[in-house]
């Protein structure tokens, strides 16, 4: 005998429509916020172009940090590591004001986050990065490059080294808690 639900039907249909509503929830997060955000403003390179590029092939690991409110961004980290990294890029995400295209959110800076000391693969690294992010704009990339290659001989505090037709180039040394100094590079979209 099938066992019946309080109504009278077939349990086994309840267990279907479960069951269904679980493979399609699944499915929908399995996707959710995984595609690439496109740049919020020309000028920007995507990520999948950027990381691309043969100096960014260590970069394997991927974390999203959704939108919110109260932080007023969220980021997508491409990592050499899962934890404790030594290079990363990061695109900071904010909500698109192009809603039409059914874009929920864009990117409108991007970073390099380097641990000091530098060895020659991160500074390939950090050249591959100023040159990808200072092409598209209106800032020439071998001017900013000579500003971060000072900062970094000089393990300055980060700070604005350019800005020019509404990108802001910023560069310098933080202190992570946990991983030490780091040297970060960042082109901000205004």
């Amino acid at each position: 005998m099938t066992p019946l639900d309080m109504r009278g039907r077939p349990l086994a249909l309840h267990c279907a429509a479960i069951h269904a509503c679980i493979a399609a929830i699944a499915i929908a997060v399995a996707g959710c916020g995984m595609a690439e955000p496109a740049p919020c403003r020309a000028g920007m390179p995507a990520q999948g172009e950027l990381l691309r590029a043969p100096a960014f092939a260590s970069l394997e690991y991927h974390r999203r940090t959704n939108f919110d409110v109260s932080r007023g961004a969220g980021a997508d980290l491409w990592a050499d590591s899962k934890f404790d990294f030594k290079s990363g890029v990061e695109y900071s995400l904010v909500p698109s004001k192009n809603a039409a295209s059914g874009a929920r959110y864009c990117a409108d800076a991007l970073s390099i986050k380097l641990a000091l000391p530098l060895d020659e693969r991160r500074r390939e690294m950090l050249r591959a990065f100023v040159q990808a992010a200072g092409s598209g704009t209106a800032l020439r990339p071998a001017a900013v490059q000579a500003r971060v290659d000072e900062a970094l001989a000089q393990r300055s505090k980060y700070r604005a080294v350019a800005s020019g037709g509404g990108v802001l180039a910023e560069a310098g040394t933080v202190t992570h808690p946990t991983r030490g100094d780091l040297f970060v590079v960042a082109f901000i979209w205004q």
